[in-house]
């Protein structure tokens, strides 16, 4: 089974949060862990928030 993970850089996570549960989507999570949180949209379909310097972070190219 593939996964798919769509990340979102945002301003207010848990406002964020908010905003996606109320349309649906779905968390393990009660409050955001440090910097990012992660929601359920399928089986197969993860929706990761973060703050906009985690995912600067995440994005960042890394020496190999």
């Amino acid at each position: 089974m593939t996964m798919t993970f769509i990340n979102l850089a945002v301003r207010d996570l848990t406002l964020a949060a908010e905003f996606y549960r109320a349309i649906g989507f779905t968390s393990d999570q009660t409050a955001p862990v440090g910097d990012s949180m992660m929601l359920t949209i399928s089986d197969t379909t993860r929706l990761m928030l973060h703050v906009r310097s985690a995912f600067e972070a995440f994005i960042s190219p890394r020496p190999l």
